[in-house]
């Protein structure tokens, strides 16, 4: 979900029609690892709650124990990210056209 909408709110910048994606993808890439990270820890965790509730034991694995508090920890690390990402497209510099700023930050690659 969070994916989709970043990808609505890129194409929605000015500086997305001008062609400076590269500008975008720099400042939100912490973002986008996390948005791997986080999908690949709840897919894990998930298949590994329906193999608990195929084969029932009277415990939890250490194993479930142990993905279930990365995970947790991993999705403060996600939230933090999507609030920093949603506040860096937030600043009016991507949807004026204000071609010096694009410029000056094309420049700096």
């Amino acid at each position: 979900m969070e994916y989709t909408l970043f990808i609505f709110i890129v194409h929605a910048t000015c500086v997305y029609e001008i062609g400076g994606t590269q500008i975008i993808l720099r400042n939100c890439k912490l973002f986008l690892a996390a948005i791997l990270i986080y999908f690949l820890l709840s897919g894990a965790q998930q298949i590994s709650y329906v193999y608990m509730m195929m084969y029932p034991e009277t415990y939890w694995p250490e194993a479930l124990r142990t993905l279930t508090c990365i995970h947790r920890a991993a999705s403060l690390f996600y939230y933090f990210s999507t609030k920093r990402t949603a506040l860096t497209l937030s600043d009016p510099r991507y949807y004026a056209e204000n071609i010096d700023w694009i410029a000056e930050q094309l420049s700096n690659k």
